[in-house]
């Protein structure tokens, strides 16, 4: 989990004011009357708002909590989808084997969906290993290498980034390519975060405007090797949904929109 104790009552809370406040079975409690007893069961909201929190706290977009964002969405990507919807559904399968997924295309595909609702499903499992649900990460790869810096100096972070790479059942990397900072640094880390995944035979998702050979020559022979080794590949074509009539035609007119 990405947030504190305290964040993840904070977000709690989000959820109950967007799901919980105004739900008409419920009318705001969270809890219903069970049928046939003294007792109150939890209303689907509270449960919904519960789950949100905690994908949420594992560092999945908020944006693609919403259940407006489902498979069936997804028409411009149908092959792409069938895959990793197969991938999802069958999850249990690949973590035994280790076998994780490399998402790539060109910007504005819907990699980042495709991962938040393979996230989303996998996140409501049980383990069998550990008898809960699956454990689940997103990261998005700046935020990684950021907190790998941090971590130098700072016990915390130190900490942080190790619960990430090494207990997570699942962990997704998203936007790899986008980073800032030194090449050198950054496939290192990359390479340090594949190796051991692969040693602990646990599976990870990526996804990257880079093909395959163009994350080689990117990162380094021995990062391609093991994506080869251990991902499934699935090519995300499709129009760019992020695309409007009224896009400005730079960040600065964006920019001065913003706070103007």
């Amino acid at each position: 989990m990405i947030f504190s104790r305290e964040e993840h009552q904070l977000e709690i809370q989000r959820w109950q004011n967007r799901l919980v406040k105004n739900c008409s079975i419920c009318k705001g409690t969270g809890s219903i009357d069970k049928v046939g007893s003294s007792k109150a069961i939890m209303c689907a909201c509270q449960e919904q708002a519960m789950l949100n929190a905690h994908l949420a706290a594992s560092g999945i977009p908020r944006k693609y909590l919403d259940k407006s964002w489902n498979w069936e969405g997804l028409n411009n990507n149908k092959e792409s989808t069938e895959k990793i919807k197969e991938y999802a559904s069958n999850f249990k399968n690949y973590y035994y084997d280790g076998k994780g997924v490399y998402i790539y295309g060109q910007q504005g595909r819907g990699k980042s969906v495709l991962e938040s609702l393979v996230a989303r499903e996998v996140a409501a499992l049980v383990n069998d290993d550990h008898g809960k649900h699956f454990r689940v990460m997103f990261m998005i790869y700046e935020e990684l290498v950021q907190l790998s810096h941090q971590g130098r100096s700072d016990l915390k972070a130190k900490e942080l980034m190790s619960r990430i790479i090494s207990k997570s059942d699942l962990l997704i990397i998203d936007n790899i390519g986008s980073e800032t900072g030194s090449k050198e640094y950054n496939t290192k880390l990359l390479e340090f975060v594949l190796r051991k995944r692969d040693n602990d035979n646990v599976p990870t998702i990526i996804s990257s405007n880079y093909t395959p050979e163009q994350l080689k020559q990117a990162y380094s022979d021995t990062v391609h090797d093991f994506v080869k080794q251990n991902f499934n590949y699935v090519l995300v074509q499709g129009e760019n949904f992020r695309k409007k009539d009224n896009e400005f035609d730079n960040i600065d007119e964006l920019l001065e929109e913003d706070f103007n």
